[in-house]
């Protein structure tokens, strides 16, 4: 089989897509690397297009790529997996959200954190199944002699969030802090879990409106939760 890959610029995502690349590699199928991050994406596109895929592979809604007024590999007849490891109604538009949803058969959506399953679900996009961490034995592997640590660590930055305003006037930055905080104590918890649990407290009512309002719009408008992990 031949399979399209996308990626773009990240501290994580890359290396995840490069993951997958290998994988696939070495499986014996042969793959083309679309990536963002470089300037030469005319070119690119033709190579893919002498490439002829048979499916496309992109870390959120990178394949989803429009040539002509037409999302490309569904005129095609290709069909593409989704990859989504962070929220997924951060990384789609409207537009690409009623593309998935009207064309269910050509987008199979696979989502790390469950909670997102019954919210994409609500949006009308079907075609969704849970997608399991993993790793890559090359890169990562027991050391030789274990060494005592800390037993949690985080990954990311907490200092300074830089919330949207609308987000600050609604108690932004003690919400953030209050998930991160809840998000220590059982890292195994699933983030959006713990929003709603705080979305009961009274001092988080406007964030709390927010999302009730338009769940997919709060994912945008408030992507530094995203960011903040």
């Amino acid at each position: 089989m031949k399979i399209a890959f996308f990626k773009a610029k990240g501290v994580i995502a890359p290396h995840v897509m490069d993951g997958f690349v290998d994988a696939f590699k070495m499986l014996g199928h042969k793959v083309f690397v679309f990536d963002f991050s470089t300037d030469n994406h005319l070119q690119q596109f033709s190579s893919l297009s002498s490439f002829s895929p048979d499916l496309a592979v992109g870390y959120g809604s990178l394949s989803l790529l429009k040539a002509h007024g037409e999302f490309f590999f569904r005129q095609q007849g290709i069909p593409s997996v989704l990859l989504h490891y962070d929220a997924p109604c951060y990384v789609f538009n409207k537009e690409q959200r009623e593309e998935i949803k009207n064309n269910p058969s050509y987008y199979l959506n696979l989502v790390w954190d469950k909670s997102f399953i019954d919210l994409l679900r609500r949006a009308g996009i079907e075609n969704l199944h849970p997608v399991k961490l993993a790793t890559n034995p090359a890169l990562f592997f027991p050391a030789d002699k274990p060494q005592t640590g800390d037993a949690v660590c985080f990954v990311g930055n907490i200092s300074s969030p830089a919330a949207p305003a609308q987000l600050q006037a609604a108690a932004g930055e003690s919400f953030l802090r209050q998930v991160i905080e809840r998000k220590a104590e059982n890292i195994g918890r699933p983030v959006l879990e713990i929003m709603r649990e705080i979305f009961l407290e009274p001092e988080y009512a406007a964030v709390s409106d927010a999302y009730r309002d338009d769940e997919q719009r709060f994912w945008h408008d408030y992507h530094c939760i995203h960011s903040l992990g």
